[in-house]
């Protein structure tokens, strides 16, 4: 999958040298984040490099990614974050309930990071999925997740089912079955070695 650099938040000096095949060592520089001029582009650097054929590059990537704190991750995402950089930070990332809220209220959040979340989500966080109703109809299938939490209060359950079926939008049980086949294991389409 190719994603546009823009939608990455990349800057046009960044977008040159990407394109311009970078020799060894600036590559190293940019999997480091060291010439970005901000987290927010940083961020979506780093993920992207994380799937390079050099695995020395995609390796420094992935530790710069993880060398970060809860605070300036969250600090570095924003309502339009680009939904692979969503869903790398919720896969490999050290998870933080404060975290998963804030991906939760970005727009772009796909389908498959927004299970992830419901599926660990504390009580809290599952109430706050439950406010938001957006994302609830473009991801009806989180009624199942967070049915099967167990850390999800029955209210806060009975709420969404509640309020799914007002807006003709709660899934069969049959698209649990598909959920649970699409929700295991990395996505197939992320293209980001972990090792």
């Amino acid at each position: 999958m190719k994603i546009p650099y823009y939608a990455l938040d990349l800057s046009d000096a960044i977008i040159d040298r990407l394109e311009n095949d970078p020799a060894p060592h600036e590559r190293m520089a940019l999997a480091t984040g060291s010439l970005c001029s901000s987290d927010k582009e940083r961020i979506g650097l780093c993920v992207l490099l994380a799937s390079d054929e050099d695995n020395f590059v995609a390796k420094t990537a992935k530790r710069t990614l993880s060398s970060w704190d809860e605070k300036r991750i969250i600090d570095s995402l924003h309502r339009q974050t680009h939904a692979k950089v969503l869903e790398y930070v919720v896969e490999f990332l050290t998870y933080s309930e404060a975290l998963d809220e804030q991906i939760f209220s970005c727009v772009n959040l796909n389908e498959r990071t927004a299970l992830l979340i419901t599926g660990r989500a504390s009580s809290k966080t599952c109430e706050e999925i439950s406010r938001n109703r957006q994302q609830l109809l473009l991801t009806p299938d989180i009624f199942h997740a967070l049915r099967d939490n167990e850390q999800c209060p029955p209210e806060v359950v009975s709420r969404v089912e509640s309020f799914l079926k007002m807006q003709h939008a709660l899934p069969s049980a049959e698209n649990k079955s598909k959920e649970k086949a699409t929700a295991v294991g990395p996505d197939p389409n992320l293209d980001i070695d972990i090792s």
